[in-house]
């Protein structure tokens, strides 16, 4: 489109002419080519006016740790306990029953009013949220977080793991193995 004679000018072909002048007008009066600064204001002249509205927080400090933690049960059983998701949008009982669907087991979602959690010794804050997940689901909940599926080897990470829009960075993710609780050995 540029002009091979004056690299200033812009040959304006048929779209850009019905664009910049409408399909009614007569072409025998139109001009045929444009500077490049006029086809930049008249291309923009002819855009509608949009807006976006973006909600930004800004904290300081570094960002708030998801908190990971394994505890064993009674005898070979244990606990998954996931707190802090809140502070990246991720809603808990959403997060509960999507946990639960993908790896076939028993979640409960606890809140600052609840008696279990006041139990625990670790109160929750005000307006969080801890999933407490059934068996032993750290590299599992770790890998949906993050959006890697090659942490883990259960099927339930594979599938649809895009679906969360807000994946976290691993530096925010706390991982803790309580008393009697030793790492998943590798398949």
């Amino acid at each position: 489109l540029v002009d091979p004679h004056d690299a200033q000018y812009v040959v304006l072909d048929a779209p850009l002419t019905r664009l910049f002048y409408g399909s009614q007008t007569s072409t025998t009066n139109l001009p045929t080519k444009l500077t490049r600064k006029d086809v930049v204001e008249r291309f923009l002249s002819t855009l509608d006016t949009a807006h976006a509205i973006v909600q930004i927080t800004m904290k300081r400090g570094a960002p708030r740790k998801v908190s990971i933690a394994v505890e064993k049960r009674s005898g070979n059983k244990f606990v998954t306990r996931v707190r802090g998701l809140e502070e990246y949008g991720i809603d808990g009982l959403g997060f509960s029953k999507d946990v639960s669907k993908r790896f076939a087991c028993s979640t409960t979602v606890l809140d600052s009013n609840s008696v279990a959690a006041e139990a625990k010794g670790e109160a929750l804050k005000k307006g969080c949220v801890e999933v407490v997940c059934q068996g032993h689901l750290l590299e599992e909940i770790r890998a949906l977080l993050l959006g890697d599926s090659k942490l883990s080897t259960h099927g339930g990470v594979k599938k649809n793991i895009s679906h969360y829009h807000k994946l976290l960075p691993k530096e925010v993710i706390d991982i803790k193995l309580r008393k009697g609780v030793t790492a998943k050995r590798k398949k």
